[in-house]
Formats: C-alpha cells, sequence, structure tokens
C-alpha cells in the first residue's frame, strides 16, 4: 500500500492516494511517539478499513517524525 506522506505546519499528513483517507499527527510533549490530531474521509466504499489505515498510517507517521529528529 503505497501512502503520501507530507510535513504540513508543523503537522505529518498521511493519505492514502486514490481514497478519501487522510489523517495528521503531531509530536505531543513527553510523548515518545506523534499523535493523530485530525482525520478525513469521504466516507465511500474505501479498499480498507478506517482502523487498518490508523495502523499503518500511525506507523508511517511515527517512522517519519523519526527521520525528522521529533522523537527517537
Amino acid at each position: 500500500m503505497q501512502l503520501h506522506i507530507e510535513v504540513q505546519d508543523g503537522q505529518i499528513v498521511v493519505t492514502l492516494p486514490q481514497t478519501g483517507y487522510c489523517a495528521s499527527y503531531h509530536k505531543a510533549a513527553n510523548l515518545p511517539q506523534v499523535v493523530r490530531s485530525a482525520f478525513m474521509t469521504d466516507l465511500s466504499n474505501e479498499p480498507i478499513s478506517k482502523e487498518e489505515f490508523f495502523a499503518i498510517a500511525w506507523d508511517a507517521a511515527n517512522d517519519k517524525a523519526r527521520e525528522l529528529g521529533w522523537i527517537v
């Protein structure tokens, strides 16, 4: 599954192209991981469940946060 990940205004934004899934994550104080800030979907018939998207998006956002030095 190919995710699109970008950083916008201090948020890591993860989208699943050709779906309505989009989640943003931020670095919370005193936590070793990112926290989801927002989630959007167009509620159409998506190829995976919302929960599956959350799992892979959270992993991807944490990997990006490590790459950026936001978390260890």
